[in-house]
């Protein structure tokens, strides 16, 4: 516990912290980036990783341990040597080793040292106490257009029409009127063959009409054509076939999950689920933490198995996934 306290403090002010025979860590500085498909910003960060081919032993790790337990450089380099040693029979074993704040380290099946860095662990001291910002979609009202005002030069025009028309109108009577007697006086001027008898003293108006006598009237023959009209066939509606809607139920019991995203909003948290299922991960809603909906890609029981799924998980889904104990 005291190299674990000792390492992680000499990370946030150093690039380099080397582990004499064994190996060391190397800082990676990353600036602010955002994350389209969880829709979270993450603040810059120094992340840590692992490189075992420095081995050569630079003093730093010593001169810290001589300067917290007050011996000489000598007694903490030998306190140093045993520590590296006996973790690297650890690693022998097969076993891993579990830094809280650092990350865990492991031999895989070719005898190579792995790294796996603390999702969590952010040693940049300019972003200290910064926490990601996930986006929460807004929704806006949208506004109608207003309605064009009328001028008032308009509305008088508008008026001024109307007045044209009615004056129109009136002037229009008494023309037809005139039209109409001078009509009616012209009737009364022709010269028509008029019958010869008197009404009341006055020669009748009444026009003679003598019908001709080889006057021939056309007949005409209608036939009657029978039709008959076909009735088309019933057309008997389908019913509208039914699409089944694919729920997502939060199945996962296990004891690790590999957390890839956290939602506000339950809906996106679903839509994640669904696309990672589709490209063939375990996929299912991993319970909430605080009002954040979290979806895990991967879960089981087994720890080894687990951490491989997550060098894959981190390489395909989200660099920033993270293992969970439940």
């Amino acid at each position: 516990m005291q190299f674990e306290n000792l390492i992680k403090d000499l990370l946030y002010t150093n690039d380099c912290v080397v582990l004499p025979g064994l190996g060391g860590f190397i800082a990676k500085y990353k600036g602010a980036s955002l994350n389209t498909s969880m829709h979270t910003i993450y603040p810059p960060q120094k992340t840590i990783g692992f490189n075992p081919q420095i081995k050569e032993n630079d003093g730093l790790l010593v001169s810290a341990l001589c300067a917290l337990n007050n011996c000489s450089y000598a007694e903490g380099k030998t306190t140093l040597d045993a520590w590296v040693k006996e973790q690297s029979n650890t690693l022998l074993r097969g076993e891993k080793i579990s830094w809280k704040g650092i990350g865990i380290l492991f031999q895989d099946r070719l005898g190579k040292i792995q790294f796996i860095p603390d999702s969590k662990g952010n040693f940049s001291l300019e972003s200290f106490g910064l926490e990601k910002i996930i986006l929460v979609p807004v929704e806006r009202a949208v506004q109608e257009p207003a309605a064009n005002e009328v001028s008032v030069l308009e509305k008088r025009a508008e008026q001024g029409s109307k007045w044209i028309w009615k004056a129109a109108a009136v002037l229009a009577l008494p023309i037809l009127g005139v039209g109409i007697f001078a009509l009616s006086h012209k009737i009364e001027s022709t010269d028509w063959q008029y019958a010869s008898f008197k009404l009341f003293g006055n020669k009748s108006r009444v026009a003679s009409y003598t019908p001709s006598e080889t006057r021939i009237l056309p007949t005409y023959t209608v036939t009657e054509k029978n039709e008959s009209i076909s009735t088309p066939e019933e057309i008997v509606p389908t019913a509208p076939a039914k699409v089944e809607k694919t729920e997502v139920v939060a199945t996962s019991h296990s004891k690790y999950e590999i957390i890839v995203g956290a939602f506000a909003v339950s809906e996106n948290a679903e839509r994640m689920v669904l696309e990672l299922k589709k490209k063939g991960y375990n996929a299912s809603l991993a319970g909430k933490k605080g009002n954040l909906q979290m979806v895990a890609a991967a879960s089981d029981s087994n720890y080894a198995a687990i951490l491989q799924a997550l060098d894959k998980i981190k390489s395909e889904v989200n660099s920033s996934a993270w293992l969970k104990e439940n």
